[in-house]
């Protein structure tokens, strides 16, 4: 039987990458990319979206991504003492910046 300490000893807190980490922040890793691309200023016309818009889209998914952040973690049986501390540490840096 593998106890929680030892999940916590092995479990890496800067290593920890999911699927679903991924695609929750891949719309905002698009909209930043595409806000610092020299040709998507031809693109931003055509979507008629404006930079308040997009700012706005990326505050949401922050949003949206720290709120299924505090969910995962409550739900997460390996994170207990340091590793939790650190995990909502990271949200509330996420949520401030």
């Amino acid at each position: 039987m593998v106890s929680m300490a030892s999940i916590q000893a092995e479990m890496n807190i800067d290593e920890v990458k999911t699927r679903t980490v991924e695609q929750l922040i891949a719309p905002l890793i698009h909209q930043v990319t595409s806000l610092m691309n020299p040709n998507g200023m031809h693109s931003l016309k055509r979507s008629g979206k404006n930079g308040a818009v997009l700012v706005a889209a990326i505050e949401q998914t922050v949003r949206n991504f720290v709120e299924i952040g505090r969910s995962a973690i409550a739900e997460c049986p390996a994170a207990v003492g340091n590793a939790l501390k650190q995990l909502n540490e990271t949200l509330q840096d996420v949520e401030h910046a």
